[in-house]
Formats: structure tokens, C-alpha cells, sequence
């Protein structure tokens, strides 16, 4: 059975009402362990703001293939894409990116995605949004003839922003106020957050990192493999 996180954000009524006003979005993103050359992506977005906002997901995956360019601000489109469980492998064996998934050969609480073709594809894995969709959490490059092996933490970063940007968009750099979330054994978090203090969390224990505008997203989002 898929396990099931969420986050409960907290707002004031005066954050609520500068959100909506100045047009706010939360933008959500999780983090992935995996080779060189991966990149965010923008996971889930909204503008729907209350006192009391709980954001759940649960660990539903799918491997994806793609022929979008892996660039800054690229919009990932996931052309082929299968349901996959940790542990699982998806076979590219098509030039269009079209393949089937194994339960054979795959590596334990990762995703892997083998190339077997001489076509270069951009891959990487989508997961269940809080609204149900799915959609893309990383961008890695898929030479031909070679593997991507991807591994899901248990960790979400959560970034406030007025400049407008789609889901499944390949992001580099935050622009905005965001905060690094470890959901490592447990289920779920609570944190608050204010238009102009910024976020903050019981104790400001070790479990989230708070981090300003202009962060450098790829280093915090995609970590190397072990």
C-alpha cells in the first residue's frame, strides 16, 4: 500500500489576503537522489489559500519518457508514461520512447529507467499530486544504450512566488521565500507561514531549512546517489 504524507500550513488572515492581493502561488516540489545532469521540476501549484491548508500525497509513481529538451524553463512533456513501483524498471525499447516495465533487475527503493536504444530522451519519474493529477518531479538526461537509476526522498520543498509558472516546468533557481521539508518517518508536518516574517515550524527543529529568493535549486533538489 502507497504511503500517504501531507503537510499542514498555517496563514493568518492579513497573509491570506496579501497572498490573494498581490497574486501569490504555492509551488511545490519534491527531491530525488540520481546521476549528474538531473534538474527540478515544478511538481504542483496553487492559489487557493485558507487559515488552515492541508497538503497530502501519497508514494504513487510513474517512469516517463520525454523528447522535451531538457533546458531552463522547458516545459517537460511526458509523452510515454507507466506506473512503477520502487524496485522497478522501465524498458525503453522503442525510438519513440515507448517501453514496458519489469519487475526484474531493478535496484531496491529506486526507480530505474533503461535505455535500449541508441536515442537520446529526456526521463524521469512523475508523482500523484495533492489534486489527484500526476505530474513530473525531475528531468534527467537518457543517453542511448545506458540507464538512469532515480531514488525518491522523503522530503518536499514548498517556495511562495508571484511569478506565474507551470507545473512540469523544469526549474533551476526559486523565486521566492521557500522552505526544505524531511518527512523521513513520520506522515506529516506542520509548519506556518507569514507574507512578511516568513516560515517558521515548532522549535525550528533540524526537520526544515528555510531558504530566501534567488536559492539555487539543483544541488537541494536533486542529490547524487550514494
Amino acid at each position: 500500500m502507497a504511503s500517504a504524507y501531507s503537510v499542514n500550513l498555517a496563514l493568518t488572515g492579513e497573509t491570506v489576503a496579501t497572498l490573494q492581493e498581490y497574486g501569490f502561488s504555492l509551488y511545490g516540489f519534491r527531491v530525488v537522489a540520481g546521476s549528474p545532469g538531473a534538474k527540478p521540476v515544478v511538481w504542483f501549484q496553487t492559489s487557493q489559500f485558507e487559515l488552515t491548508n492541508t497538503i497530502s500525497w501519497t508514494e504513487q509513481y510513474e517512469a516517463y519518457t520525454s523528447r522535451s529538451s531538457l533546458i531552463p524553463q522547458g516545459q517537460i512533456d511526458t509523452a510515454a508514461s507507466y506506473a512503477a513501483d520502487l524496485g522497478e524498471v522501465l524498458q525503453v525499447n522503442n525510438p519513440m520512447g515507448i517501453g514496458e516495465v519489469s519487475e526484474v533487475g531493478g535496484t531496491a527503493g529506486a526507480i530505474c529507467i533503461v535505455n535500449l536504444t541508441s536515442n537520446r530522451f529526456t526521463c524521469g519519474i512523475s508523482q500523484t499530486r495533492p489534486d489527484g493529477s500526476s505530474g513530473p518531479i525531475c528531468a534527467f538526461p537518457l543517453l542511448g544504450n545506458n540507464m538512469d537509476e532515480i531514488i525518491p526522498i522523503e522530503k518536499v520543498f514548498l517556495m511562495f512566488s508571484s511569478i506565474p509558472l507551470n507545473t512540469g516546468v523544469v526549474l533551476e533557481q526559486g523565486y521566492g521565500p521557500g522552505i526544505l521539508i524531511d518527512l523521513t518517518g513520520v506522515g506529516s508536518r506542520s509548519v506556518t507561514y507569514d507574507a512578511d516574517g516568513g516560515w517558521a515550524w515548532a522549535d525550528q527543529a533540524d526537520w526544515a531549512k528555510s531558504y530566501p529568493p534567488n536559492q539555487n535549486l539543483v544541488p537541494l533538489l536533486v542529490q547524487p546517489s550514494a
